[in-house]
Formats: structure tokens, sequence, C-alpha cells
């Protein structure tokens, strides 16, 4: 059975390593992990770290029950890997819908609470119907969430979004910072809506409707792209804002909001003239601030006006030197993710390829 397909331009898997002479010494490979003794080519998943350095890879299955693998002590040659089963997510059989929309778009997330105590796994499915390659009617958005408890390595709980009156282009699923999981939606008519949804439980705050109206610019962010662009959200709904917001400010969490549809910065925002490839991609740093790593990619358009890549490439970045310090070719056929942690005093970098296969990377000034 053919594996899910993820986003157009999912991140690809290992191929080969390409190194320059003086980035050997700095990009140091430690070891290979297999979770699985099969990978499903170009499958969806999702990576996360734990606040204790747990590795965590959500992994889609076409019969609807994807699996949750954690990976204890990666860097060191005594890796322990659990693996749970969370059944009811998105199946294949649910590729087009009643109505005769399609999925066009389906991602994973995987990350764990603040506090380390749960991870929350989430499939994000997208429908439209085309006619003639043109959308036609309306789109549909869900937000399949399940709470796993970290000690106990179970699910705790479970829940749909598509049936909670947002509107029908959902955002990704984020924590807040009171610890809440935040969902934005928009529609066609420059409105949005989003929930507060509470951890572990899953229960959901009022709807807060708010409109998108036009206010002072903000300084331009190279790289940066914010939906929709030059405007700011004012409430709607006041008194169900205020249920949603507790003690918050909606001025407070308006930032937040409009995170929820943004696109990495470019990396090396503050030093216009480095040269460094690292500083033309979208990237982003280790917690200590020490390496960048970006996804820089090369390609055409195809005779049918679809991109494709030709060369693909993780472009590694040391702040200390300013400078790049290697990089890692990777292939375009395949489904890669990349992540980082500092443990111990040491940065780390992570690739992993279709969910289940791991090689970890030292990375030293």
């Amino acid at each position: 059975m053919q594996a899910l397909l993820g986003w157009k331009h999912a991140w690809c898997v290992i191929a080969t390593l390409i190194f320059s002479s003086r980035a050997t010494a700095e990009v140091r490979k430690l070891r290979e992990i297999d979770l699985s003794p099969k990978q499903d080519r170009g499958i969806v998943f999702a990576t996360g770290i734990t606040p204790s350095g747990d590795l965590l890879s959500f992994v889609a299955k076409n019969s609807g029950t994807w699996q949750l693998y954690r990976v204890r002590n990666w860097h060191t040659a005594s890796a322990s890997t659990r693996v749970l089963s969370v059944s009811g997510f998105f199946s294949k059989a649910e590729m087009q819908d009643a109505e005769g929309r399609r999925v066009e778009m389906l991602n994973a997330q995987v990350f764990a609470t603040a506090d380390g105590a749960y991870a929350v796994c989430v499939a994000n499915p997208f429908w439209v119907k085309r006619v003639l390659g043109r959308a036609e009617g309306r789109s549909r958005s869900d937000n399949i969430i399940a709470i796993v408890d970290l000690s106990t390595f179970s699910v705790v709980g479970k829940t749909h979004t598509e049936g909670l009156d947002l509107f029908e282009v959902h955002s990704s699923v984020q924590l807040d910072h009171d610890g809440f999981l935040l969902l934005d939606s928009l529609s066609g008519d420059k409105r949005g809506a989003f929930i507060r949804l509470a951890v572990p439980s899953l229960k959901p705050s009022p709807v807060c409707v708010y409109n998108w109206v036009p206010g002072e610019p903000k300084p331009k962010v190279p790289g940066e792209f914010t939906v929709p662009a030059g405007q700011h959200p004012e409430m709607q709904t006041l008194e169900a804002c205020s249920a949603a917001l507790g003690s918050t400010t909606f001025s407070d969490y308006s930032e937040l909001i409009q995170s929820t549809f943004k696109f990495p910065s470019a990396g090396c925002d503050s030093d216009n003239h480095n040269r460094a490839e690292f500083c033309r991609w979208p990237g982003s740093f280790t917690s200590d601030g020490k390496f960048g790593i970006a996804y820089a990619h090369d390609g055409h358009d195809s005779l049918l006006g679809n991109y494709v890549e030709t060369n693909a490439r993780y472009v590694l970045f040391s702040s200390a030197k300013r400078s790049d310090i290697g990089e890692v070719k990777v292939s375009t056929r395949e489904s890669v993710q990349v992540a980082t942690a500092v443990l111990d005093g040491r940065d780390f970098l992570i690739t992993i390829s279709n969910g289940t296969h791991l090689i970890i990377y030292e990375l030293r000034d």
C-alpha cells in the first residue's frame, strides 16, 4: 500500500554527506539508530525533543493508527526505544470525502509540554474540491489531537477540532504562554477565530472571533510573511474572547495569534552583509544560539507548472565564526526532518529519515 504523502516540499532523506575539510573536525557523526526494520518512503511524520532530551517521532500509518516513538539516551551507546500505537488518526480511506473534496495538505506535529509531563500529537489534514484545477465550494480543515502521558506512555486524551465552530482554514497547533493549546483559524472575509484547549483534558474554551483590520505596519523582518499582511487582529466577540483568555489581555495574545500563520525568518537577520549560504535561507538556531541549521534547495518548474527540487541540503552555520561550517546533502525523493538538542553542554544535530531512521551528529566550534 502506498504511503501517505506529506507536504509538496517535504524534507528529504539523507543520501550522502559532503563536508569541507575545515568542517570535518566540527561536525562529527556519532551513530545511526533504526527504530523500525521497515521504512515507508515519503511518509508523513513529525519530530520533537522533550525538556529532558528524549526524542519523539510521530509517524503516520495508512490504517489511521499512527505510531509514537520515544528514544532515550540517543546520544549515547545505550539508547532505548519505546513505541505507542495511537488510534483514531487520519487514514488513507479519508483522502476524499463524501462531497468530493480531496486532501491537498497533510502534516503532523509532536511536541512536549514545558514541564515535560505530556506529549502532544497532532495530524492536520486540509481538504479542497477542485473542478478543472480550480477550487470550488467550501474547503475543510481538521486537527486530530492526542495527549500522551509521558510518565506512563499512554494516551490520556483525544479530540477532533472540525466541530468546534472555527473558520475553514485551521492553523497548526501550538502551546501558548500559559500551557494551553492554541488553535487559530481564518475565513475568506478577513475574520479569524481561535480557541484554547486545556492539557491534558482538551476541554475547549469559548471561540474568540476577531477581525483583521488595517494598522500601522511593523518594521519588515527579512524572510517573514504574516497572513493577512499589514493588518492586526481586533476582537469582535468581546465576552467570548474574555472568557477564552481569562486574565490574559487580547493585546498580549495578539502577537501569538499572528505567529500562527507566519513563515520562519531568514537566518542572520542582524547581519545583512554576511555572505554565508545559511543567511540566504529560512533557518533556526540551536537553543544555546551556537549553531544554525537551514534547509536550502535548487529546482525548476516542470512542464505541468509544478516546482521540482533537483538539489537539496541542510546548511550548518557557526555563530562564533559567523560562517558556514558544512552541509548535509539530501535526496529529493524521500522524507527527512531534523532536530537539535543541547545536552550536558554539547550541541547535537539529529536527522530523522521516514520517521524511523536516526543519524546523530555532534556540532563543535
